[in-house]
């Protein structure tokens, strides 16, 4: 099987693409096999690439995190997927049996562990997942739009969903823009009904012409950032948040 792994850490150097790598089997009735379509990187890659405290590799170790894939196989006790299916993978792997597992908060178990860091990444051409870790991607959205959901939005989602439990009117400040937590997050607080306040330097970020939630708009200078901060307003002068 062919992916990009890990040799050793330290820098891109290390990046080592191998073709002689045993295919996964399944390992439990809940398993599905995954052939990988496309790929997503998060800085987590580059962290794993430089080493983490306390998280040791065994080399080749295939990176990534995020993906997307068509199910190859499913075990027998495997449901919600069917072999054929496009799907996304989430990359948080839980042990579903402990107690916070069972009331709902799977981030916390104590097996917890994310795809790349803990277990062997997506950027292999199959991957063995739990069927709970893999949902159908509709076809209308292309397969690397959806490979770079995982991660980064369900992030986000836990911060303005789970934690804060954002309501729609409530004020919202992301504290700095442009990464792929941050977008996701003013995004999930926009669908939530809330207004969001961004300080960061939104020239550099977006440029002058701009689309926000679908529509055309311009920058109006409102206060002052740096010298200058800039509030989205529509084409007729509304503001947008």
């Amino acid at each position: 099987m062919r992916a990009l792994t890990i040799s050793a850490h330290g820098g891109l150097e290390r990046l080592e693409v191998r073709d002689d790598l045993p295919p996964p089997a399944l390992r439990a009735p809940t398993d599905v096999r995954i052939r990988v379509r496309a790929v997503a990187l998060n800085h987590l890659d580059l962290f794993m690439l430089r080493g983490l405290p306390g998280i040791t590799l065994v080399p080749p170790w295939i990176v990534a995190a995020d993906g997307t894939g068509i199910v190859e196989e499913v075990g027998a006790g495997a449901t919600g997927v069917h072999v054929g299916d496009s799907v996304v993978i989430n990359p948080g792997i839980s042990d579903r049996t402990c107690r916070y597992c069972a009331d709902g908060d799977h981030p916390l178990c104590v097996k917890f562990g994310i795809l790349g860091e803990h277990f062997p990444g997506t950027a292999a051409e199959q991957i063995v997942l739990p069927c709970f870790n893999v949902r159908v991607v509709p076809s209308s959205i292309p397969v690397a739009e959806a490979a770079a959901f995982g991660l980064a939005t369900l992030t986000a989602w836990r911060m303005v969903v789970t934690r804060a439990r954002v309501q729609r009117g409530e004020r919202v400040l992301i504290w700095g823009i442009g990464g792929g937590v941050a977008l996701a997050a003013l995004q999930i607080c926009k669908l939530a009904g809330a207004e969001v306040w961004v300080p960061a330097d939104v020239i550099t970020i977006t440029g002058t012409k701009v689309t926000f939630d679908g529509k055309p708009a311009v920058l109006a200078r409102v206060i002052k950032y740096k010298n200058e901060t800039y509030l989205f307003r529509d084409e007729k002068g509304r503001p947008l948040w």
